[in-house]
């Protein structure tokens, strides 16, 4: 389910339902390896990489960020996983996915394949 506010008094309504606790994000990833240990978390503080526009884990201005994954199925050239970003920043999940062994498919940015 994908949630969408079209209007300034929606997204208090939904920034309040979040910090309440009556919703969270969850994502599901195709990546290109499972990640070991097959379930846990990606706790690693990220900030900006010294290309523009991306991010890395200790990069400059790191803020603390925590990401849970978990492993749900795989395939010899792919892993399906679950997961769940506790804190919110940009690329968040890519970039713990990538320094976490698993990069996602597909996302070239962060060490996936185009393939």
């Amino acid at each position: 389910v994908v949630l969408f506010a079209r209007g300034a008094a929606a997204r208090a309504r939904l920034a309040e339902a979040r910090a309440a606790g009556r919703y969270e994000r969850r994502y599901v990833a195709l990546a290109h390896r499972a990640p070991v240990p097959a379930a846990g978390v990606w706790d690693g503080p990220i900030g900006e990489a010294p290309r523009r526009r991306l991010r890395q884990v200790g990069g400059r201005n790191a803020e603390a960020a925590r990401s849970e994954y978990r492993l749900i199925a795989q395939a010899p050239s792919a892993a399906l996983l679950a997961l769940r970003p506790v804190t919110g920043r940009t690329h968040q999940l890519r970039v713990h996915a990538s320094h976490g062994g698993a990069p996602l498919l597909g996302d070239t940015d962060y060490g996936g394949s185009s393939r």
